[in-house]
């Protein structure tokens, strides 16, 4: 194919699919979320809820293996009192996995919570 042809072909499509290019970019841009978006929704949002949750679990979690503060708890005796309330809670989201982490709780949120 010589190139004025290529040239003439380039042009007639560009030509004829322009205008449905244009309104495809603005059906993407109004109608869907960026994979970023999607990204953050996905993994950010998971963690922050988990959290939130297990903020808004830690103090009776904490009475209950504790006996009301009679006894010492361990972040572990914490983790099994919270874990039922922040599965319940959990299970009322958008998030498909049911179990928490006892690893993450027990060293990132119950640090998290005691520094704050």
């Amino acid at each position: 194919m010589s190139e004025s042809m290529a040239d003439a072909l380039t042009s007639a499509v560009r030509s004829a699919t322009g205008d449905w290019k244009k309104a495809k970019r603005q059906a993407d841009s109004q109608d869907r979320v960026s994979s970023r978006s999607l990204d953050r929704i996905r993994y950010e949002t998971k963690h922050d809820t988990i959290r939130r949750l297990a903020f808004e679990v830690m103090e009776a979690a904490y009475e209950k293996a504790s006996g009301g503060g009679r006894y010492p708890a361990n972040a572990r005796q914490i983790f099994y009192c919270a874990r039922p309330s922040i599965i319940a809670a959990w299970a009322g989201t958008v998030f498909e996995k049911s179990e928490v982490d006892s690893q993450y709780f027990t060293q990132t949120l119950l640090k998290d919570y005691l520094e704050f």
